[in-house]
């Protein structure tokens, strides 16, 4: 396991490992109930969407970054531009410092690679698009 992160839930907590894939585990169950085939190599970062935990994003060292609907585990986006590995990713509140609703994509994004740059992904609600 080399990235981890509890969900806002408190009972939920998000583990990336370099078997690829992301496991989501039950505290109260003290067990696995989801398993994620995520990415085609390690998986560096996961993060969950603070306050509401509707998503999760991962980062990994196949140069992408993904967003995930916590909801069915659906893959959002594949974010694609790094030229290095990926070794970390974060998520924004809103731009005008208001708070995130509950299904709310974050408006941006932001990740560093191994490629010595960091990149800011913007989500564009009205396209849908980063």
């Amino acid at each position: 396991i080399i990235g981890v992160d509890f969900a806002p839930n408190g009972y939920q907590i998000a583990s990336g490992s370099d078997d690829r894939t992301v496991r989501i585990w039950d505290l109260r169950k003290r067990k696995t109930s989801y398993i994620l085939p995520a990415h085609a190599h390690l998986i560096s970062t996961v993060k969950y969407q603070p306050i509401y935990g509707n998503y999760l994003i991962t980062s990994s060292y196949d140069k992408t970054c993904k967003i995930w609907a916590t909801k069915n585990w659906n893959l959002l986006k594949t974010l694609s531009g790094h030229e290095g590995k990926v070794t970390g990713i974060d998520m924004s509140s809103n731009i005008d410092g208001s708070p995130i609703q509950p299904y709310q994509v974050p408006p941006r994004f932001v990740s560093t690679s191994f490629d010595r740059t960091w990149k800011v992904w913007e989500y564009d609600p009205l396209m849908q698009i980063l």
